[in-house]
């Protein structure tokens, strides 16, 4: 088929339109979707396989330790005996174990179902159910402590592996194109792959605003820019998307950047117009905060093809206000009857932001950081797994942000309170 195409391309001899009407129907039957695969140099992933290989041993003995106490609390439950002290014993346990620093490390995705397991034996013994239940949540907890082993057993004896993050398990950069990347990085980078379906594969980004931006382009198709190119034109706050992209088919000699004062002025960048394989990078800074427009300018792409970027100011930047509002995304996502995107969300909330803040809290309330793990990795997304009424996940979310309005109030007491480096 590729040869088929080539050998059209190189023959044609039709008008510009003509040819690109063929090349369209030709495109539809061939055009393919490539996903682009991350890549860790080799010396890297061999010294992570030689040190957790050292540690195997150790982890497997915390392992059935860990095992071992969530056994003991089941037969406790059985025998009617209070057990809020062997939850806090098993967290504190878990916590300071040293696979439990290899998973963070090395294999994000294994954590949370660490979590669901002793939340769901936490939850049982709140609402009094059933021994059966309590034995199952057990069962659910060694499992997930063991499965954590054999990921990183895998890791250690695979020489080509590397660090899995949250992001890698979980593709969650959109959940019904509002608001899912409203994260600002800690690095003004957005990358971004357009294909021969035209699509763009992220709509959403948040950076910083009056710091450089680095945008990295690539079309990850398989057609020529002739019949299906893409690029990235960022706009001014404002710009009318639909007048631009109309605009912009008729300007085909200049690569579909339309010219005119008027058009130039709604320019912040752009890339080149890219056919499959090609990529590009440009670099920009939005000064002002607001909701800056992109879009593909080839003819017509603009209406499957555009997205936004929000610059925010430094102000806007408080990370507990970026979880709310994040966890606000995931029970829409749920409401909308997409679960797995709002668990995700939830757990790429958790990994992205929330772990960067622990270090300040854990000095001050070591229990309110505790609750809040087992809020993101088990109590928001147990409810989603078990399909649960929209109430009890209101009840849930409730009860969080509650939670972190405290850790919020600790995060600027301890800011308050540090002292300057220099």
């Amino acid at each position: 088929m590729k040869q088929f195409y080539n050998s059209l391309l190189r023959g044609c001899r039709l008008k510009k339109l003509d040819r690109f009407v063929t090349f369209m129907l030709v495109g539809t039957l061939y055009g393919g979707l490539i996903f682009v695969a991350s890549y860790t140099p080799l010396s890297a992933q061999t010294e992570i396989s030689v040190g957790l290989d050292g540690q195997l041993e150790k982890f497997a003995a915390e392992v059935t330790a860990l095992s071992d106490e969530v056994d003991a609390i089941t037969q406790a439950y059985v025998d009617g005996k209070p057990l809020d002290a062997s939850f806090k014993e098993l967290i504190a346990h878990w916590e300071a174990v040293h696979i439990h620093e290899a998973i963070e490390a090395e294999a994000i995705y294994l954590y949370p179902p660490i979590w669901q397991g002793i939340f769901a034996m936490k939850k049982t013994a709140e609402k009094k159910g059933a021994t059966t239940d309590m034995a199952l949540a057990g069962e659910r907890t060694k499992s997930a402590f063991w499965q954590a082993l054999g990921g990183l057993r895998a890791i250690a004896h695979n020489e080509h592996a590397a660090p899995m993050d949250m992001a890698a398990a979980h593709d969650t950069d959109e959940v019904d194109g509002s608001g899912a990347q409203a994260i600002a990085p800690a690095v003004n980078l957005i990358e971004l792959t357009g294909d021969d379906n035209m699509r763009y594969n992220k709509t959403h980004f948040v950076v910083r605003a009056g710091e450089p931006v680095t945008l990295r382009f690539k079309n990850i198709g398989e057609l020529p820019a002739e019949v299906m190119g893409h690029n990235v034109v960022v706009l001014n706050r404002g710009t009318p998307v639909e007048r631009f992209g109309i605009a912009a088919a008729k300007a085909p000699e200049n690569d579909y950047i339309p010219t005119g004062a008027e058009n130039a002025a709604s320019i912040v960048a752009h890339t080149e117009l890219l056919g499959g394989g090609e990529m590009d990078e440009i670099s920009f800074t939005l000064e002002e905060p607001g909701d800056y427009p992109f879009l593909c300018s080839f003819t017509a792409h603009f209406r499957l093809m555009q997205g936004s970027i929000r610059a925010v100011s430094e102000s806007e930047i408080d990370p507990v206000d970026m979880i709310e509002e994040q966890l606000r995304f995931a029970l829409e996502a749920y409401r909308k009857g997409d679960p797995a995107a709002a668990e995700a969300l939830v757990l790429k909330t958790y990994n992205t932001v929330f772990e960067g803040l622990e270090g300040d809290l854990i000095e001050r309330d070591p229990e309110l950081v505790t609750q809040l793990e087992l809020d993101f990795n088990a109590g928001l997304p147990s409810l989603f797994q078990e399909g649960a009424p929209e109430s009890e996940v209101q009840m849930q979310y409730e009860a969080m942000c509650s939670r972190l309005k405290t850790a919020k109030r600790l995060l600027k007491e301890a800011e308050s309170e540090r002292k300057p480096i220099f």
